[in-house]
């Protein structure tokens, strides 16, 4: 028997706390037992054994110790492949438009004015999933509306979440369906699709109101009422719905934190178990102009009021891959073109396959086996964080070949990723045991 090499120990006051990024396991240690146990930094398990055995049993049963033959970083990247190349879920994200009814400065993608997707488009990407089923059945398909501002289009959606509903009843597999929307158009008919279905969206506020309003404007804007207010009513009729959650995503720059705790005095009202927030840095701004101090601040504020953030957090199931990397994945336009990544332009640069007209995906072979192809960098394969770890982008690693790329925010510590982490699972702990 011996330590996990995924072990991390992190002290703090009387107590040390326990972390394995493999097992996802945390464990709450007296530092007197574990100054009694380790010796120049490494753990006398027989001592522990024979002293502590409730201990050695936690320790045992939580991943923090394993068998000797056990070996941990080939298990390790057989989750990561296998979940690369794994055909039991199917993802399609859709481009039902890449218009958008907001003018946000940041925003990287160039819109394309009255582009909506037609009813041919509509009916391959049926025959696609159904096609895909009956060839490689899957357990799970995860159907993602993306833009643009998909709910431009709502007639389109609703067709393909009325005939996939079909299929699904038809074939037996799970859908889940998600949106990427700015939440300003949220129809009833389409919250009410969530009754046979998951249904989660990501919506995007841009600070407190009066940062937001002058961030998500309208294009076209009759009056000067921003969109703050009718986000938030929409995300409250969104999770009032029992298989509805939001995760409200808050792209931040350099003046973002300096009022948004008011953000959170809004949200106060609204069911935690349903929602969460999720923190981005603009691209555009620069990481040392974000100010460190204010940036944690509001994670402990938000934590304080039992809301989950994601920032500086690790993944909590094995060998997160990126969607775009999965075998199985594929996004699909309002025209028929075919990418893997959505964080790039939908352009013919970077356009890796076309939908045909009997629904099949013909893929730029040479594209997309340089992107499968991408392996786990050394420096990766070492890291003590690697099964936690949510994944350096492979497009990044494609653009820039020269140059190693951590996922991880080197302004923070270890410590930092896992004491946040752990402050997480404690809400997420707490909110299962009120319901």
């Amino acid at each position: 028997m011996r330590e996990s090499y995924y072990n991390y120990y992190v002290p703090q006051g009387n107590i040390v706390l326990l972390y394995n990024s493999l097992s996802k396991g945390y464990l709450a240690l007296k530092k007197t037992v574990f100054d009694s146990v380790f010796i120049e930094e490494k753990m006398d398990i027989d001592k522990l054994k024979n002293n502590y055995l409730y201990v050695y049993d936690s320790l045992l049963e939580n991943g923090f110790l394993i068998e000797d033959s056990v070996n941990e970083q080939l298990l390790v990247e057989n989750v990561f492949y296998n979940n690369r190349f794994s055909t039991s879920v199917y993802e399609l994200i859709i481009n039902t438009t890449l218009d958008c009814n907001l003018k946000c400065w940041y925003c990287y993608e160039g819109h394309i004015t009255s582009s909506k997707m037609k009813n041919d488009i509509v009916v391959r990407i049926l025959k696609n999933i159904e096609n895909k089923y009956k060839t490689e059945p899957f357990k799970v398909f995860y159907l993602k509306f993306f833009g643009g501002e998909p709910i431009l289009q709502p007639k389109v959606i609703f067709k393909i979440i009325e005939e996939v509903g079909k299929l699904a009843q038809e074939y037996g597999f799970n859908l889940q369906i998600h949106f990427t929307t700015n939440g300003t158009i949220i129809p009833e008919r389409l919250l009410k699709m969530s009754n046979s279905c998951k249904m989660s969206f990501q919506i995007t506020i841009d600070g407190n109101k009066e940062q937001h309003n002058t961030v998500r404007i309208k294009k076209i804007e009759s009056t000067h009422i921003g969109t703050y207010d009718r986000i938030l009513r929409n995300i409250k009729r969104i999770i009032s719905y029992p298989n509805c959650r939001v995760t409200v995503r808050v792209n931040f720059s350099e003046k973002t934190f300096d009022k948004l705790k008011d953000l959170i005095v809004d949200l106060d009202t609204f069911d935690r178990k349903k929602i969460n927030i999720s923190l981005h840095k603009v691209w555009q701004v620069h990481s040392n102009l974000i100010n460190q101090e204010k940036l944690l601040d509001f994670i402990c504020y938000a934590n304080s009021k039992s809301f989950v953030v994601n920032y500086i957090g690790l993944v909590n199931n094995a060998g997160v891959t990126c969607y775009a990397d999965k075998y199985n994945q594929a996004v699909i336009n309002y025209d028929g073109t075919v990418y893997k990544c959505t964080a790039r332009d939908f352009n013919k640069t970077n356009q890796e396959g076309v939908l045909d007209e009997n629904g099949k995906i013909i893929w730029n072979t040479e594209k997309v086996m340089n992107r499968m192809s991408v392996k786990i960098s050394k420096q990766c394969k070492c890291c003590k964080l690697l099964p936690a770890c949510p994944g350096v982008c492979t497009q990044k690693r494609m653009e820039d070949k020269n140059n190693f790329i951590c996922a991880l925010d080197k302004r923070f510590s270890v410590e930092d990723y896992i004491i946040q982490n752990f402050n997480n699972q404690m809400i997420l702990a707490k909110l299962a045991k009120v319901s």
